[in-house]
């Protein structure tokens, strides 16, 4: 999907705050200090980020809004489509790794570096609802979606 389409879906919607928010933690973790975007100042991005889930979705929502309408197809999605290998590891996989090393749980970026791997083995997308269960299976106390 396109990043747009992303935002119009609630589950991914949510899975984006959900991997935003880990990776802001992990970046604290590691007293790494983020940029602000060019649409969104890094104080807003982070405020909104700590507010309770469904409210926290406007991020994506604004930083989709700031593409146009012309659909923008992630790098990754790019690469797979291609079928040449992903920048998943240099992307949510450095996140996992920084995690590793600051002892803070990266369930969230790890689940998404798993399943893009499974996609450029299988040549095969993942379906929203697939994506959806493996990451609730990953909750062992409820699930998120």
């Amino acid at each position: 999907m396109s990043l747009q389409e992303i935002t119009r879906q609630p589950e991914l919607r949510t899975l984006s705050v959900l991997l935003m928010k880990e990776t802001l933690t992990v970046f604290r973790a590691a007293d790494i200090v983020p940029v602000s975007l060019p649409v969104l100042p890094i104080g807003l991005v982070t405020w909104l980020l700590s507010l309770p889930l469904v409210l926290a979705q406007v991020v994506p929502m604004l930083l989709s809004r700031s593409l146009g309408e012309i659909a923008v197809p992630g790098s990754t999605l790019q690469s797979v489509k291609r079928g040449e290998k992903t920048e998943i590891d240099y992307l949510n996989g450095e996140v996992v790794a920084l995690g590793q090393r600051t002892g803070t749980p990266t369930p969230y970026n790890t689940a998404v570096v798993e399943l893009v791997h499974q996609v450029e083995d299988q040549h095969q997308f993942v379906s929203v609802k697939q994506l959806v269960a493996t990451l609730n299976q990953r909750r062992s106390r409820r699930s998120i979606f």
